[in-house]
C-alpha cells in the first residue's frame, strides 16, 4: 500500500527533526551570546528600509550560533575563539547523541 510508505517516510521526517532539535538544544546551552552572529529585524512590513533596523524602539535582535541542514552544520562567528568554543560546544553535543564530527569534511571559511 502506497499510503504505509508515505507513512514511515512522514515519521522518519519528523524523528529526525527532534533529534536535531534535542542536538540544538544540548549545544546552546553553553554557548556565550557573542559567539554568535546577530540579526536584527522589524515585524512592522517593511522588509527592504534598512533605515529603521537603526532604530532602538521595536528592533527585536536575534543570536544564530548554527546553520543546519539535513546532516551538515555551518557554525557563523566573528572571532576564531567564538568559532573554537561552537566546534567544541557542537562536538560534545553530538557525541552525547552518538554521532560523530568527520574532520576531513572539515572546512573553514573566510568571508
Amino acid at each position: 500500500m502506497p499510503w504505509r510508505r508515505y507513512l514511515r517516510a512522514t515519521a522518519a521526517f519528523l524523528v529526525f527533526n527532534l533529534f536535531l532539535v534535542a542536538v540544538t538544544l544540548a549545544f546552546r546551552s553553553g554557548i556565550l551570546t557573542e559567539d554568535g552572529v546577530g540579526l536584527s529585524y522589524r515585524l512592522d512590513g517593511s522588509l527592504f528600509n534598512l533605515r529603521r533596523l537603526q532604530a532602538k524602539s521595536k528592533t527585536l535582535k536575534e543570536y544564530m550560533f548554527k546553520l543546519q541542514y539535513a546532516d551538515d552544520a555551518a557554525l557563523p562567528g566573528h572571532t576564531a575563539a567564538g568559532l573554537q568554543r561552537s566546534l567544541d560546544r557542537i562536538c560534545e553535543a553530538y557525541q552525547r547523541a552518538g554521532l560523530v564530527v568527520n574532520v576531513k569534511k572539515t572546512v573553514g571559511h573566510n568571508v
